[in-house]
């Protein structure tokens, strides 16, 4: 299915869908990938990198894009385990850059 047979609906549940697995990671639930991958790859900051290049962009867009169209959390497990080195890497440093940014967010005090 591509994105052109999506409805406005169909890619909003998808979206949230994301989110939510997004608010379980902030709270330390990390459904999608397994902590010796995740402890592996952010040894290396990924502000200690040139990560956020425009052909990065290019591929975090994509991959994303492929996440969110998958409907189960299977489907998205399985597309994750398909996914080549690099590209793992990626996405698993973009969705932590995410929960990360989410965490500073939301302990930000007001005054």
């Amino acid at each position: 299915m591509n994105d052109q047979q999506l409805t406005g609906k169909q890619k909003d549940l998808q979206i949230a869908e994301l989110e939510k697995l997004l608010n379980q990671s902030v709270l330390g639930f990390h459904h999608l990938f397994h902590k010796e991958q995740i402890a592996t790859i952010l040894k290396t900051p990924t502000e200690a990198l040139d990560f956020f290049t425009v052909e990065n962009m290019d591929i975090i867009h994509k991959l994303f894009n492929e996440l969110i169209k998958k409907d189960s959390m299977q489907e998205k497990q399985a597309f994750i385990d398909r996914l080549d080195p690099k590209n793992f890497e990626i996405l698993l440093r973009t969705y932590f850059h995410i929960v990360d940014s989410t965490i500073l967010k939301s302990h930000h005090q007001k005054h």
